[in-house]
């Protein structure tokens, strides 16, 4: 799908700004997509380049440009109050889990985006 967003170079270079990835629910309508720690803790996902973020979403993954400032804000009233920069795909663990969900490092475990609009879950 690509991104939503331009790919310009200063998107890479200003600090602060991370490529955070969505999912399209409809036309006009996407939701940041999250991550769940193993504790269970879910945190929000932003990578540092569209590279990065494509090693672990692959990449036709559609993402938009956002602040981390303006990410927490988004994500402090669904109770999120961290988030994953550059999370690294690892191999899922051996042992069957409800869902198929893509594992992370640093014991980043489910990704996905609950609320009002849509669910979604990489497998």
């Amino acid at each position: 799908m690509g991104a939503l967003a331009g790919k310009g170079p200063d998107s890479e270079r200003e600090p602060g700004i991370l490529h955070v990835p969505i999912r399209v629910c409809s036309e006009g309508i996407a939701a940041i997509l999250t991550g769940h720690l193993l504790s269970g803790e879910q945190v929000g996902l932003g990578f540092t380049s569209p590279d990065r973020l494509a090693v672990v979403f692959g990449s036709e993954q559609a993402w938009i440009l956002v602040h981390l400032q303006a990410l927490h804000a988004l994500l402090t009233p669904r109770g999120i109050n961290r988030v994953q920069i550059d999370p690294i795909a690892v191999p899922a663990s051996p042992r069957p889990r409800q869902g198929h969900h893509r594992r992370q490092a640093g014991g980043l475990g489910a990704v996905g985006s609950r609320g009002n609009v849509c669910t979604y879950s990489t497998s």
